[in-house]
């Protein structure tokens, strides 16, 4: 055989290799349990790929979701939502707006590449949704209006942290484990493949609402510095897990006047410390948990988040739960939740701060019991007595 033919051989196999590597194999996952096999000895695959097969991209889809307002839980009707993506085939996009009672449809179409929402064109009911879930490709995307004050006495503070902490980016990046601060802006539209905390949030809401008929709402980060004075009644949905001290504080300020209510839903409420900078952004501080002890609170205790159920119906998932506090000036009712070792849980707890004034910390102990608390009679019975006098003021 002569030489020339040897090496037009050589080629063949050489090309035919490539296009093999190249097409079936760089960026196959389906076959990836079968690749994991071969050694990697001196990391000589990334060598072979970045040096021969730079050219294969990856193939993730990506989505940019921008705003033109400040704030994206403060949007107003003359704002705008500009969608990027890489993505040149039809995409679906979903918004779905969260009222007080219900979920209604607010915005629904396909798009390529990119596309932009005029806010004004949403209907007046969608307007006046507490806030938005939307939905592009499988991945969540979360943002709200402004809201307006309308006189009542009733408050709920709606735990917009979690979706910045949550869902904040498509990269699942959050500040758990994190050697620095997690920084937030608040500007961001956060998205993520999770839905979070943000379906829960709602079905919680549409509870309050069986028993609390009027309410304004404001953001968990604008708290600290709102003015309690004219409400009677504070509402933490659910799963308050980021405070600050003067979050605290100011919910312990205002149980000190007279005939005043918080009804404090889930397990896991003043958990974890950030600090608000210039109403731009939020600084989550990294591994720093709140000392609920030091402000007689009830506790988180992760330890109680395995193996615990709901006596009377084993269907309900319990969640997250607190740890009770002993503390002479908190009272517990319906001990239902049984853990590991045979621990018992109550469900709510009632605490006073003032024995003088009849102010009251109502506090349902799981995020799941929280949630579904209008369905367990007795609970729902309880907690509406403690708030009867407060709601009729």
């Amino acid at each position: 055989m002569t030489k020339k033919k040897i090496f037009t051989i050589l080629i063949l196999i050489t090309t035919s290799l490539y296009l093999v590597l190249n097409f079936f194999v760089i960026g196959n996952d389906r076959i990836k349990f079968i690749k994991d096999k071969v050694p990697n000895y001196f990391g000589w695959k990334d060598t072979v790929k970045n040096t021969f097969f730079s050219h294969k991209k990856n193939n993730k889809k990506s989505y940019i979701i921008r705003t033109d307002g400040n704030h994206s839980f403060k949007l107003n009707e003359n704002n705008n939502l500009f969608f990027y993506s890489n993505v040149n085939n039809e995409i679906e996009i979903e918004i779905t707006g969260i009222l007080k009672d219900k979920e209604i449809q607010c915005h629904k179409t396909k798009i390529s590449n990119s596309y932009k929402i005029n806010l004004n064109e949403f209907s007046k009911s969608c307007k006046s949704a507490i806030y938005f879930i939307g939905e592009i490709d499988k991945y969540f995307f979360y943002f709200g209006f402004e809201r307006e004050k309308n006189n009542s006495k009733n408050l709920l503070v709606l735990p917009s942290t979690n979706f910045f902490v949550y869902t904040n980016n498509i990269f699942d990046i959050s500040p758990y484990g994190m050697k620095e601060d997690f920084i937030i802006n608040l500007n961001n539209i956060p998205i993520n493949q999770n839905d979070g905390w943000a379906s829960e949030i709602s079905q919680s809401i549409h509870n309050i609402s069986n028993i609390v008929k009027d309410y304004e709402i404001i953001l968990d980060y604008e708290f600290q510095n709102y003015k309690l004075d004219e409400y009677n009644l504070i509402i933490l949905p659910l799963h308050q897990e980021y405070v600050s001290d003067e979050f605290i504080k100011k919910l312990q300020i205002f149980l000190k006047l007279e005939n005043k209510a918080v009804l404090s839903i889930g397990g896991a409420n003043f958990m974890r410390d950030f600090e608000l900078i210039n109403n731009e952004k939020i600084i989550i501080k990294k591994d720093e948990l709140k000392d609920t002890k030091y402000y007689n609170l009830n506790t988180f205790d992760n330890s109680l988040n395995k193996n615990c159920l709901y006596l009377d119906d084993d269907k309900i998932f319990v969640g997250e739960i607190t740890e009770p506090l002993v503390n002479k000036n908190i009272k517990y009712f319906f001990p239902k939740i049984k853990c590991d070792d045979d621990k018992i849980i109550p469900l709510l707890s009632i605490q006073n701060f003032d024995n003088t004034n009849n102010s009251k910390f109502i506090h349902i102990l799981s995020d799941g019991i929280g949630i579904n608390f209008t369905k367990i009679d007795y609970l729902k019975s309880k907690i509406l007595s403690e708030l009867n006098n407060i709601l009729r003021n």
